[in-house]
């Protein structure tokens, strides 16, 4: 008999060079490099997060990205 079944929601940014996913680990969000390509492109990555954390990271990471689209325009 199963005692816990666990449901994962995994999402993957496909670049042609590499994949970056975020995940879960318990509790936490996780930011990942799935496989060799990705750890060879981007270091290996394994970064757990609180939920309010990477909300955070979130934003920062949008608000960091709009003024860099803002100096290409």
């Amino acid at each position: 008999m199963v005692d816990k079944v666990d449901v994962e929601t995994v999402v993957r940014l496909h670049t042609s060079k590499a994949v970056l996913e975020v995940g879960t680990d318990g509790s936490l969000v996780e930011i990942r490099t799935p496989d060799a390509r990705s750890i060879e492109w981007y270091g290996k990555v394994r970064l757990g997060l609180q939920p309010e954390i990477a909300v955070a990271l979130a934003h920062a990471i949008l608000k960091v990205a709009k003024t860099l689209e803002d100096d290409h325009d």
